[in-house]
């Protein structure tokens, strides 16, 4: 208000500048003539509240009202019409003063302060008549402690002061407590009879009111008891409804989930259990297999223990002694403890015992019914596994059998391709041809001269002299992966004839060597 105050002056006494301030928000100088600083702030206000750019808003503001504007962002954001209602909403509120009220209590305030300030100069006028005398005392105490010559006369004097002065304020006190009481003595009746005149006055409108007061609240809950009653009631039936409702739910969601658990936790103990059997397999697995590693750790901790041992050892005999009497003491002084809560341990394990001795036979049926049924519920899975053992190994030896004959087939194939190559055969069923011909002849031929003088061609086979011509020729060429093929020529001549009947005989043995070779004399 005092920068607004500033700023209106200096705008009625000419200031360009204070008069665009006000033109910048629509008030001209012919409006602010005749105006109190509360329609001025009021029109500010407004003016304020009409302009859309934020920025501008503050800048103006705070030429026109200081850095309070800031204060008053609140106000100034919102629009006239809107402080209009406010302002009605606390005129309706009561919580507008009158010009009158705030007359009346200003006249109270200016009343208690100058009764305030009678008292306070009632009060300084009694302080300043004894403090000379409590000065004088406060220095004849301070001469006493200091050892000061004639500090007890001062106190003394300072004393009688003080004395003289309280005879002398006495009396002024009575008198201003004595005019107060006879002027509230004589207030008092008229005052006392004032109230109780008013009250009288006033109570059958008082005893009618708080009458009113407690029926209209004794009616309202007389009149809202059913609904309330009911309410509760309904309440209650509700809850108690809905949990009953609800009950078989409830009891059904936690059998299921017990349930489920238990099914799941079965469920998977087939899997476990392997797995937990496997990890520990595997355990003693990597055990043995670093089984010289642990042995030589082993070893090193019992080197180390024992080297540790032996070089504390002469320590060790040194303290032994008072280690042996201390236990000695210990379990001596001890012993009636130790024995008789070994009594007691003992007494109460053999009761405890004695006690379960029941419930254990009770047990025994029961866990010998449980192993028999658990062995015959698994007789039947291990003869199944029996089964799928034989059954298994069947099968993987019937699956090899096709395998082993396609192996057989291979092999048979690759070694007539191999004595075709040898042997040169290009045509197989003409050359078998030709070599039965052949065996047919020769096996008639040499039984028939075979027979018809065997001794006499075995003397006669005998040779007497040799006639070699070693003038050998071997020609062979590679025939790539048919084989080869080789040509040997031997001119062999025994007393200067070829020995046809020995040759023809070896032909014979040859070609029936070559037919079983080639699986046709078994055909």
């Amino acid at each position: 208000m005092k920068k607004l105050n500033n700023t209106v002056d200096d705008a009625v006494s000419g200031s360009a500048s204070a008069t665009e301030k006000f033109k910048r928000l629509g008030i001209s100088m012919e409006d602010l003539k005749g105006k109190s600083r509360e329609e001025v702030f009021e029109m500010t206000v407004k003016g304020l509240q009409g302009i859309a750019d934020e920025g501008e808003k503050a800048a103006i503001a705070n030429d026109l009202l200081g850095t309070s504007s800031v204060e008053l962002g609140a106000l100034l954001n919102q629009t006239a019409e809107s402080t209009d209602a406010l302002k009605n909403k606390a005129s309706e509120l009561g919580l507008v003063m009158s010009d009158e009220s705030i007359d009346a209590a200003v006249n109270y305030t200016d009343a208690m302060d100058n009764l305030t300030r009678s008292f306070a100069g009632v009060k300084n006028n009694i302080t300043s008549q004894l403090l000379p005398g409590f000065t004088m005392v406060l220095d004849g105490l301070t001469g006493l402690i200091t050892g000061q010559e004639g500090a007890a006369e001062q106190l003394k004097e300072g004393a009688r002061q003080t004395v003289d002065q309280i005879a002398v304020i006495l009396p002024q006190i009575l008198d201003v407590v004595t005019g107060l009481i006879a002027a509230i003595a004589e207030v008092a009746p008229d005052l006392v009879l004032a109230l109780v005149s008013g009250i009288l006055d006033n109570l059958p409108t008082l005893i009618e009111a708080a009458t009113n007061i407690i029926m209209t609240i004794v009616g309202g809950l007389i009149e809202a008891l059913p609904q309330i009653t009911e309410g509760a009631l309904q309440l209650v039936l509700t809850l108690v409804d809905g949990i009953i409702a609800n009950l078989p739910a409830l009891v059904e969601a936690a059998l299921v989930m017990i349930v489920t658990l238990a099914t799941g936790l079965g469920e998977a103990l087939p899997e476990l259990i392997p797995s937990i059997v496997e990890a520990v397999i595997l355990i003693a697995q990597t055990l043995i297999n670093n089984l010289d590693l642990v042995l030589d750790a082993a070893f090193q901790i019992i080197s180390g223990l024992a080297q540790g041992l032996l070089n504390s050892l002469p320590k060790l005999i040194d303290v032994l002694p008072q280690i042996i009497n201390s236990i000695i003491a210990f379990i001596t002084n001890n012993l009636p403890k130790i024995i008789e809560m070994g009594l007691q341990l003992t007494i109460q394990l053999a009761a405890g015992l004695i006690r379960a001795i029941p419930q254990l036979v009770g047990q025994l049926p029961q866990i010998i019914t449980a192993i028999v049924t658990g062995l015959g519920r698994a007789i039947p899975s291990m003869m199944d596994v029996g089964r799928n053992i034989a059954r298994g190994l069947w099968d993987g030896i019937s699956s090899m059998i096709g395998w082993l004959k396609g192996k057989v087939d291979s092999m048979v194939s690759c070694i007539v391709k191999g004595v075709k190559g040898v042997l040169g055969i290009r045509s197989p069923s003409k050359v078998f041809a030709g070599i039965g011909a052949n065996m047919s002849e020769g096996i008639g031929e040499g039984f028939t001269e075979a027979m018809s003088g065997v001794e006499k061609d075995i003397q006669g086979a005998i040779p007497t002299d040799f006639d070699l011509d070693l003038n050998s020729q071997v020609s062979g060429s590679l025939g790539g992966s048919e084989g080869a093929v080789f040509d040997v020529t031997i001119p062999l001549t025994i007393d200067g004839n070829i020995l046809t009947r020995v040759i023809a005989q070896l032909q014979w043995n040859q070609n029936t060597v070559t037919v079983r070779n080639l699986g046709v004399a078994g055909s």
